[in-house]
């Protein structure tokens, strides 16, 4: 440990000849290149069969992609060239890294070209008593597994189809049933899931899959939001896709939406600004008839401002001086009432810091709330809320004066503890569930017994409040939260990240866990 040599660095790995599929035209290498989520995926591992005198001779290391060293001869102890073995994109696939040659990457083209899925997480070699090697790495789709025998080396042609039968591990961040019993749930990097009433399970739309809604009476017609809060609508259960970019100022990289329960063509996403739609699936994106109210097209009806300035329509985001644009982080909406729980700097980690959140509404406001406008919509004071990051929102449908919300449990993202970046974490409070009955002036802790774990979302049902935690679902005696209790048994320990009655069936809940499916509890 006391003399470093360097083996690489990101500018040789964004060479034409290592076979990397994110290698494009330069303009597209300038926006999304190899190492370009480095912080989100990297590993290294060396092959222990392959060694010259204790230094190993292959050496794999995962960042978007599966990369290996070039010679596998040589001891790794020095300057090395570097291959992809396991590209971003398979077969002669692009996307939106366009190259001016029929074919992409523009060099070691391989024909027919499986790989793995894409942002590489953790790897491990496994030898075997034939003097070969098992690579297995895992990524953001599962598992997948490649064998080199005595000699052979790893390559793009022989990664199959994963490892994955029997691995129960996906990651939904929202799922919601239609009174037929058909499911839609945006899936983390793996796109929309659709499960049909008899199981069968069908991805319906590709890239990162986040929040879903899909219409309680026509199943056919879902909603679907990719990154950055860009939305589409399918009217013919997920065959054909229709976008509805309802063109956001600062969105999340998920970005919350909802469906009103009451109105299936009531919609609510947003930003900086808060956008809403009472047209369904005609609703069209932004464009020469923007919120001027004479198209389908979504409407503004509140700027949630900056980060100093919440509720300044006028204020202009100055990261120099620590004052971001606000960004929505939770919302509900019942009716004409609405709720946004929203932050300024959300991201301690790859943004900046201080943290800092906040509540709007339009209830009780300076007019009666209405569809499509600004009408109520303020700043709520949320007097007694701590200072962390709000990821659900709850109207109480007998009293929208009454709302809930969860949190997380950390000042900045839900993975970032407080003070991760070296930012001074203040108010942070006790408690992951808050209640407020004046429309969100002040609240009260009503977490009593639950767990000391992250808060992701909450439901009422009846007389009793259900909430989703990092470690599973809980449910209260009352509405006062003065005692909980985990909610049934089976469930897996993972994070609860939405929580569904189905439509006309209260007894039937509905529950995207994190990391092990989708989920569903029937009450007595």
């Amino acid at each position: 440990g006391k003399n470093w040599t360097k083996m690489a660095d990101a500018t040789e790995l964004q060479e034409p000849t290592t076979g990397s599929a994110l290698i494009g035209t330069a303009q597209a290498a300038s926006m999304y290149a190899p190492g370009v989520q480095a912080w989100y995926n990297e590993w290294i591992k060396p092959d222990p069969t392959r060694q010259v005198n204790g230094v190993p001779t292959r050496l794999t290391f995962g960042l978007e992609e599966v990369w290996q060293n070039e010679s596998t001869l040589q001891p790794q102890d020095g300057k090395s060239q570097f291959k992809v073995i396991g590209r971003y994109f398979g077969g002669d696939t692009c996307l939106f890294l366009n190259s001016p040659l029929p074919v992409c990457p523009t060099n070691r083209q391989v024909d027919p070209s499986t790989t793995t899925h894409p942002d590489q997480h953790g790897a491990i070699y496994v030898p075997d008593r034939e003097d070969g090697v098992t690579l297995l790495v895992g990524n953001d789709g599962g598992v997948y597994r490649q064998v080199a025998r005595s000699g052979e080396e790893f390559d793009n042609t022989k990664w199959g189809k994963g490892a994955n039968r029997g691995f129960n591990t996906l990651l939904p961040y929202d799922a919601r049933m239609a009174k037929d019993g058909t499911v839609y749930a945006g899936l983390q990097d793996n796109g929309q899931l659709k499960i049909e009433p008899n199981g069968t399970q069908i991805a319906v739309y590709g890239g990162d899959g986040f929040y879903a809604a899909v219409d309680p009476t026509n199943s056919n017609v879902s909603y679907e939001e990719y990154t950055g809060g860009d939305m589409s609508v399918s009217s013919d259960g997920g065959h054909n896709w229709r976008d509805i970019n309802p063109d956001l100022v600062n969105p999340a990289f998920g970005t919350a939406f909802t469906m009103d329960p009451k109105d299936p063509n009531h919609l609510m996403v947003g930003g900086r600004n808060i956008r809403e739609t009472t047209f369904g699936p005609s609703t069209t994106s932004p464009g020469g008839t923007d919120d001027d109210g004479n198209g389908n097209d979504w409407r503004n009806v509140y700027n949630l401002g900056t980060r100093k300035h919440p509720g300044d329509a006028a204020a202009t985001a100055d990261p120099a001086s620590h004052d971001p644009n606000n960004r929505l982080s939770a919302v509900d909406l019942q009716g004409k009432s609405a709720y946004v729980g929203f932050c300024g700097y959300c991201d301690v980690i790859t943004e900046g810091s201080p943290f800092k959140n906040g509540f709007a509404t339009n209830v009780a406001g300076g007019k009666a709330p209405k569809p499509l406008t600004s009408d109520g919509w303020h700043i709520a004071k949320a007097k007694g809320l701590p200072n962390r990051f709000i990821t659900g929102v709850e109207i109480d449908p007998a009293n929208p004066k009454t709302v809930y919300v969860t949190l997380g449990g950390y000042a900045a993202r839900r993975w970032g503890a407080p003070g991760v970046e070296g930012e001074k974490a203040t108010n942070l409070g006790k408690g992951h569930v808050y209640k407020s009955t004046n429309a969100g002036k002040s609240f009260v802790n009503i977490s009593a017994n639950l767990p000391n774990a992250p808060a992701d979302a909450i439901i009422k049902r009846g007389k009793q409040l259900i909430v989703g935690t990092d470690i599973g679902a809980f449910i209260s005696k009352n509405t006062k939260g003065t005692k909980w209790a985990l909610l049934g048994k089976n469930l897996p320990a993972a994070p609860v990240y939405s929580l569904q009655l189905k439509p006309g069936n209260p007894n039937l809940l509905v529950v995207a866990t994190f990391g092990r499916g989708v989920y569903t509890y029937r009450f007595p």
